[in-house]
């Protein structure tokens, strides 16, 4: 009986231990994680002043250096075209593949990548991702996608993308689709003043959120509802 009673007192305080040091893992994780949301807070306040079509290599490339950009060359991406929808959602958020030396070429493609992963890992939040894809043709800023990602359970995902182009847009309007899973923003050189901040008002607020952003409404609050 003693020796049960000893078997249970080290067990519960083998528990205590566990649990202690998840705590202190968890809380390691959420400061972690908020330290990753100002930091693609700065960098989503220094993204937006781009000027697709006008902006050239020498204002990314200190971008590149200061938050880690992958550098994918010209020759590496076969379609070097403004990627469809699809193609955006995997470019921001697969596992770039280029160099992380902060050296932006004439032509080149720039990925940027901020996540919860260690939040998500140690306090079980939803993975929330956000990233942001630069195209950069002839020494000038073609192309710009940002987009914020949370993965969750249930049957879908919720994406918000924007995307901005110099030229040759493909999917008018804005927002291109707006509802509580997907939101997609096409905005050309034609778009307002309004409808870039409108677009770019995207809440990083949801990386740090312990039980995520479960509807565009959260993410994209700025952007018009109720268009597919």
């Amino acid at each position: 009986m003693r020796v049960a009673r000893d078997l249970v007192a080290r067990l519960v305080a083998a528990c205590l231990v566990l649990v202690g040091i998840w705590i202190v893992a968890a809380g390691w994780s959420i400061h972690q994680t908020r330290s990753v949301r100002r930091q693609a807070e700065r960098f989503l306040a220094e993204v937006i002043q781009l000027q697709v079509g006008t902006s050239t290599v020498s204002q990314v490339t200190p971008l590149a250096t200061k938050y880690h950009g992958d550098v994918v060359p010209r020759d590496a991406t076969p379609d070097f075209s403004p990627p469809s929808i699809m193609r955006s959602v995997l470019s921001l958020f697969r596992v770039s593949g280029g160099s992380a030396s902060g050296i932006v070429g004439t032509s080149c493609r720039v990925d940027f990548r901020f996540d919860n992963r260690w939040q998500h890992w140690l306090c079980f939040s939803p993975l929330t991702r956000f990233g942001a894809t630069l195209l950069i043709r002839d020494s000038v800023v073609d192309h710009l996608s940002l987009g914020l990602q949370t993965i969750l359970s249930g049957p879908s995902d919720c994406v918000v993308l924007i995307r901005e182009y110099h030229k040759g847009q493909r999917d008018s309007g804005f927002p291109s689709r707006a509802d509580p899973a997907v939101v997609i923003v096409s905005l050309s050189p034609e778009a307002t003043p309004a409808q870039r901040a409108a677009a770019y008002s995207i809440s990083l607020g949801c990386l740090t959120k312990l039980r995520g952003c479960r509807d565009t409404s959260e993410m994209a609050p700025a952007v018009p509802r109720g268009i597919e």
